[in-house]
């Protein structure tokens, strides 16, 4: 998949970087332990680390002024995640998780979850936890009762969308990363080793993000919607895609189980064409 057109993070000086490093490494953001499944049906992970990475930015530039493109992807990622219902209880305990942790950064004077973001965030953890023990949910239904509970379809989009945010952040920080080798001659032996660990570690990062979005995408384009609202959900989503040729999110080709292979567009076809042969059917 192309990265062009990705970053846009200024370059850093490599005192900065490094710090950046130790500050990422001392954030108290608490992390359960997601099994491949929970972590695979539950979008509440990738927003996590998306905002993880985000962090780790954010405080590399607190040295100094904070570029405002900097700073509006740290509160975007924030927003991300306190707007993600969590759909397993590890999900739900990595989001009660950050949630303690922001409190005791406001406690301590630090930056933490603004004043307007704990509504939001008591509102995504009151619905999860009442929809995983079986009560009403607190939150009324979306406007016009559009999303059908019933329709798979739009929780894989949700995960498609929080594993791509995630995937452009990584890429993000590491292209950012990797503008520092320049300064690679400057550095001392330990300082290389550190860098050149640290930037393989961020490559393999982004390897792991690309392979969850394209994952999430064979699930995407794969799965007939099972209501109208569903396929209107899908074509709004996929469709700018589709014509953005150089900027989509989804794979260039998709191989299916048995070997044969199609394109996005052909495998979005296929599956609006099965969701309306199922319900002309039923």
């Amino acid at each position: 998949m192309s990265k062009a057109d990705i970053s846009t993070t200024p370059i850093r000086s490599r005192r900065a970087v490094l710090a950046a490093l130790a500050s990422a490494a001392a954030l108290p953001i608490a992390a359960a332990m997601p099994t491949n499944a929970e972590q695979s049906i539950d979008p509440i992970f990738a927003a996590l680390d998306a905002f993880r990475l985000a962090e780790a930015e954010f405080y590399a530039e607190r040295s100094g002024d904070i570029p405002d493109e900097i700073g509006d992807r740290w509160s975007d990622a924030m927003d991300v995640v306190i707007r993600t219902r969590p759909k397993t209880p590890a999900g739900l305990g990595a989001l009660t998780g950050f949630a303690r942790d922001m409190a005791e950064r406001s406690n301590r004077g630090d930056a933490g979850l603004p004043d307007r973001g704990w509504a939001p965030v008591m509102a995504t953890i009151d619905d999860a936890t009442r929809g995983m023990s079986g009560l009403e949910p607190w939150s009324p239904p979306a406007v016009g009762g559009s999303k059908n509970p019933l329709d798979p379809i739009f929780a894989i989009i949700d995960k498609h969308q929080a594993a791509t945010t995630a995937w452009k952040e990584a890429v993000r920080v590491e292209f950012a990363y990797e503008k520092c080798r320049s300064e690679i001659e400057a550095m001392d032996s330990v300082e290389r080793q550190t860098y050149q660990s640290t930037f393989d570690s961020l490559q393999e990062a982004t390897e792991d993000a690309s392979d969850q979005m394209h994952e999430a995408s064979i699930d995407l384009l794969n799965t007939p919607p099972s209501s109208l609202a569903g396929i209107v959900a899908l074509c709004e989503y996929v469709g700018p895609q589709l014509d953005d040729v150089d900027g989509h999110n989804l794979p260039d080709d998709i191989e299916w189980d048995d070997g044969t292979q199609s394109t996005p567009s052909g495998a979005f076809a296929n599956a609006i064409r099965s969701a309306v042969a199922a319900m002309v059917q039923s």
